[in-house]
């Protein structure tokens, strides 16, 4: 677009404009307004009379259509034939629905029975108000989904005075004349009653109706049908419901648009004269306007006509002058904002010295100029950039140029005598050189060099530029050094000094892309009893711990072999090696991880278990080499640990069932897929059943009854062991007060209760408010505690415990001497039952010890006055043994298996039986 085209995008031209546009336009508009108003009220008045006259015409269509029906039925009744398959029909189809003939005492006497079920209670049989012969109309009620009500006719002939014939007239039939289709118009029907018999589209009807001058509400293109001579009922009332149609004059243009036309025609003339007065006053603001939005923009060579004499032109011209300034300011400041930018951004070093060279070459043309980059990791070499974008590397010590190059601190000074290494540096010699040094905190990193032949050039105009590229470079350099310190500090650890996570990622990353065809192995190596370390020693023993175990691997694995801590006491090793060589440095590994270690005055047996993954044949990606190799780790740690394996296809399967029960957990309990089962305990004198311990167990939708041990240590991993853990007791109250209401003779139930639960400040008050509700004494309830309680926070735990206690609970430990037993522990616990472990009772009758075991064990809780329950009992022999023993209470498939709560009353009438016991045993 021309320049001249533009001049009402400014105010001031807009606002002579808009002044004399409607000075001149707002009288025409009025009158075109005025015209339009008085020509539409005389089209409206019309096409009301034309509208009210269409729907005159649909109404006597309508009445000819009942008259028909009537006529119709008329015939049939004469005839004295009611099939449905014999009724007359016109052109367009069938006349009447359904038909039939009824007897003044209510039976059908030809016809259809459904259709005199339908309307009996609409129609008198005895006292129809019609003489013989006469028709009437009945309207039903409205159907399903505000379907339009059916109409029936009724007719008593002289041929049969004592029946009454009776027939739904045909819908089609009836109103089809009313369509869109077939009239043009959209017309309504309703009856006497204001029910909307027929409307051929979805319509508010109120919004049709009008109020008369008396006050009164009517149609405002409504007809009614008059019927109650012919048919006895109220008028029907027919609405014209269709759109108004756009008036138009002759010849087919609509009134609005002829009315806008002339109205537009006579302001678009005002319009040209308005421009053509804007136009000559506008044409030369406009044009400096434009080149100031082009100078803002950017484009430093915008310049605008300045051939005008008058005050325009004279401002033209100043204005071309100061564009031609700023564009020289503006040129060296988009240098060195761009090198900020490079400095910011990506901080390619080399890109951002060629960038200064390239603008230093600018600032002096024909100069030959080169930056001297020293390198901080190899002394004596530097690299040289240069304008197009080339570098080279010399040997260059840093020390022998600051020696031999002169240092007026850091300005722009001439070289004089030159080193032999300035023409290597420029790529020949000149016969000036000026050079300028950067540095940083005192250091030499970088020196800018320029060489020109001829005579010596002034730098008083370019120096204070040359100044600001100098230290550019120096923030460059000093920013990429700076930005190097922090990956070495972002990518090791700084407890061993090894790679910590992200630089493990890193190097996994570039070893898997470059691998090719090469093969990597990783090795996932997990201490084994470090977490002990931590617990009893503190986190400064733990700490030290992890530095010994770290040296120790760098001094056993190859000068290739990348050692790494991503966390915690795990280290992983990465190594391009045979698969032989790997898996014995797997076990050189494990031997110098279990020789014990002195820390502190102890003496610490660690060992590790170590999972081993390859790529590609295991996974072809960091994250899945580490995944995989964890999960070897894992399944090495589940079979007791102290040994390193590859990872198998196997181990993907499982960790995913786990992952996805895990998932599953999170849902079980709210949509009550947790059940309890109860396994009786028995009195070891009487073998009567004295209490029951309440399992959890979990019933689900698609795997049926999941085993405990696949889902109990998923739920002890996070926050969702407290929720499930207060149902279950919960649960095990209700259970054993409902026991108590029918007569089940159970002293008390038993509820294990994980360390997690105890670690809740409210976890006492909420059993004691959960007893309270199930009202069960507290002595009914028995929460069964493992001696992993010792294990961090025990103090908080025990001090839970003795609450518990003196609410009136009973407490049992549970498993005990196969975790954390100690004697100077176990008096400190506020417990009434010890019980014996299963594994000591496996051990019965096969081995001595572990008769020996359990003598020691009832006898330690004899000596603390506890009360002894075995568990895991599944021979007579083992039961007999632990009765002589002293044990209390007995436990196990000898007796019964967890049941469902329903099935206790009988387990406890069957082992009530002296010969109960014996009879298991031989089964």
């Amino acid at each position: 677009m021309k320049i001249e085209g533009l001049f009402l995008a400014s105010r001031a031209g807009r606002r002579i404009f808009w002044t004399l546009l409607i000075a001149a336009a707002g009288p025409i508009v009025l009158f075109g307004a005025s015209a339009h108003d008085a020509l539409s009220e005389h089209f409206a008045a019309q096409e009301q009379r034309q509208r009210v006259q269409a729907t005159k015409y649909a109404g006597l269509a309508l009445l000819d259509n009942l008259l028909v029906a009537r006529t119709v039925l008329g015939i049939l009744a004469r005839t004295g034939e009611a099939d449905i398959e014999t009724r007359i029909g016109n052109r367009r189809g069938r006349v009447l629905a359904d038909m039939a003939a009824v007897g003044l005492d209510g039976n059908v006497r030809a016809g259809s029975t459904a259709l005199w079920q339908r309307w009996r209670h609409l129609v008198a049989l005895d006292n129809t108000g019609a003489a013989i012969g006469d028709a009437r109309l009945v309207v039903g009620e409205q159907g399903e989904g505000e379907a339009p009500p059916p109409v029936l006719m009724t007719l008593r002939t002289p041929e049969s005075p004592n029946a009454v014939w009776m027939a739904e007239i045909d819908r089609a039939y009836l109103f089809g004349e009313l369509g869109a289709d077939a009239t043009g118009e959209r017309i309504c029907v309703l009856d006497g009653g204001g029910r909307v018999l027929f409307c051929p589209i979805a319509v508010d009807l109120a919004a049709h109706r009008s109020k008369a001058p008396d006050g009164t509400f009517g149609w405002r293109t409504g007809w009614n049908l008059f019927l109650r001579s012919d048919f006895g009922v109220a008028d029907w009332t027919l609405v014209n419901v269709g759109e108004v149609r756009e008036r138009s004059m002759p010849g087919g243009i609509s009134l609005a648009r002829m009315t806008a036309l002339g109205t537009l025609g006579s302001v678009l003339f005002v319009v040209m004269l308005s421009l053509v007065q804007v136009r000559r006053t506008m044409v030369p603001l406009e044009r400096l306007a434009a080149g100031t939005r082009r100078l803002s923009a950017q484009d430093y060579t915008a310049r605008v006509p300045d051939e005008a004499q008058d005050e325009f032109g004279e401002l033209a011209r100043s204005f071309n002058d100061m564009a031609a300034r700023i564009g020289r300011q503006i040129e060296a400041m988009q240098v060195q904002s761009s090198i900020d930018r490079e400095i910011l951004n990506g901080l390619d070093i080399a890109r951002i010295l060629q960038q200064v060279a390239r603008r230093l070459q600018q600032l002096i043309p024909g100069a030959q100029v080169s930056i001297v980059q020293f390198d901080r990791e190899a002394r004596s070499l530097a690299r040289v950039h240069h304008p197009d974008e080339s570098m080279r590397v010399i040997n260059l010590a840093r020390t022998d140029a600051v020696e031999s190059v002169p240092s007026q601190g850091e300005a722009l000074s001439r070289c004089d005598p030159q080193p032999r290494w300035l023409a290597q540096v420029l790529g020949g010699p000149c016969e000036n050189v000026y050079v300028q040094w950067a540095r940083s905190g005192g250091e030499a990193l970088a020196l800018l060099v320029l060489g020109v032949d001829g005579a010596p050039i002034s730098l008083a105009s370019i120096v204070q530029e040359i100044d600001e590229l100098r230290d550019r470079v120096r923030v460059a350099l000093a920013a990429a050094d700076r930005e190097q310190r922090l990956v070495e500090r972002a990518t090791r650890d700084s407890l061993t000094g090894l790679a910590n996570r992200a630089g493990l990622l890193e190097h996994l990353d570039r070893e898997v892309a470059h691998a090719g065809e090469s093969v990597l192995s990783l090795l996932f190596v997990d201490l084994d009893r470090f977490k002990d370390v931590n617990d009893s020693m503190g986190h400064q023993a733990g700490d030290e711990l992890l530095s010994i175990v770290a040296r120790r691997l760098r001094a056993c694995v190859p000068a290739d072999t990348l050692v790494a801590r991503p966390s915690g006491d795990e280290f992983v090793l990465v190594s391009g090696r045979p698969r032989d060589e790997v898996e014995a440095l797997a076990g050189s590994i494990l031997v110098r991880l279990a020789t014990p270690i002195a820390l502190h005055g102890r003496t610490l047996s660690i060992g590790a278990s170590i999972g081993m993954a390859r790529c590609p044949e295991h996974a072809d990606n960091a994250a899945d080499l580490i995944r995989r190799a964890d999960m070897a780790m894992y399944d090495v740690k589940l079979r007791g640990g102290g040994e390193a394996a590859w990872f198998e296809d196997r181990l993907d399967a499982r960790i995913t069932e786990r992952a996805m029960l895990r998932a599953d957990l999170h849902l079980a309990l709210q949509r009550g897929e947790f059940e309890m089962h109860y396994q009786p305990r028995v009195d070891a004198r009487s073998g009567r059943v004295r209490s029951a311990e309440a399992l959890l167990r979990w019933r689900h939708p698609d795997k049926g009854l999941v085993p405990p041990g696949a889902f109990i240590d998923i739920l002890e991993e996070g926050p969702l062991i407290d929720e499930v853990g207060l149902w279950a007791i919960e649960t095990a109250c209700r259970q054993a007060a409902q026991w108590r209401t029918s007569g089940v003779q159970i002293g008390s139930v038993a509820v294990n209760v994980s360390t997690r639960q105890l670690h809740a400040t409210d976890f006492p008050e909420r059993v004691i408010s959960i007893l309270r509700r199930c009202d069960l004494p507290a002595s009914a309830l028995e929460l069964e505690i493992t001696e992993s309680i010792f294990v961090g926070g025990s103090a908080d735990a025990i001090a839970r415990l003795h609450a518990l206690r003196d609410a009136g609970l009973r407490l049992a430990l549970d498993d005990f001497g196969t975790g954390y037993s100690s004697l100077s522990y176990l008096h400190k616990l506020p417990i009434h039952v010890l019980k014996v472990d299963r594994s000591f009772v496996a051990e019965l009758g096969v081995r001595d010890s572990a008769l020996t075991l359990a003598r020691s064990i009832v006898a330690l809780a004899r000596a603390l006055d506890l009360h002894v329950i075995a568990e895991g009992i599944e021979t007579l022999g083992q039961a007999n043994m632990l009765r002589a023993l002293g044990c209390d209470e007995l436990q196990g498939y000898l007796f019964a298996k967890p049941l469902p709560p329903e099935q206790i009353g009988a387990c406890i009438e069957r082992l009530a039986d002296p010969r109960a016991t014996e009879a298991l045993a031989a089964h």
